[in-house]
């Protein structure tokens, strides 16, 4: 059965790999995915801070604890497709981020940031009241 996944992501153009880049809400996006037991996820995610508000879809590959390979996509007028791509540390999934054109083109750093919802409810966190989970996969 799949879980449901609240997902964050930063990106940042402007710091190295090998840093220990700053991340901003400016530069992020934010929103939820269903994640099947074979590590395949698809979701919906916005960027509150664009001028596009309208829905993207996201798509990949995460296995918790380890690593997400994240594909981003926007409307064709809005931009073309991103690739994310990270390892897990104690800040969350650290890693770089790219843009799919004819070819896949660097742009630079990244961290997203995941909470399987299921654990909450488990642990009867109050981050999951008033929520509806089952409205929510849907």
């Amino acid at each position: 059965m799949a879980k449901l996944v609240d997902i964050k992501g930063y990106w940042n153009m402007t710091s190295a790999l090998d840093s220990v880049p700053e991340f901003n809400n400016t530069d992020m996006w934010e929103g939820q995915m269903l994640l099947e037991d074979d590590g395949w996820f698809e979701g919906i995610v916005n960027d509150p801070s664009s001028s596009y508000t309208g829905d993207r879809m996201v798509f990949g590959i995460y296995h918790p604890k380890k690593v997400i390979e994240l594909i981003k996509i926007s409307p064709e007028y809005i931009s073309d497709p991103f690739v994310f791509r990270g390892e897990r540390n104690r800040r969350g999934y650290e890693g770089i981020f790219s843009l799919l054109e004819l070819e896949e083109k660097y742009c630079g750093v990244s961290r997203i940031t995941t909470q399987i919802i299921d654990d909450l409810i488990e642990c009867n966190s109050p981050q999951i009241s008033g929520r509806n989970i089952e409205s929510e996969k849907e």
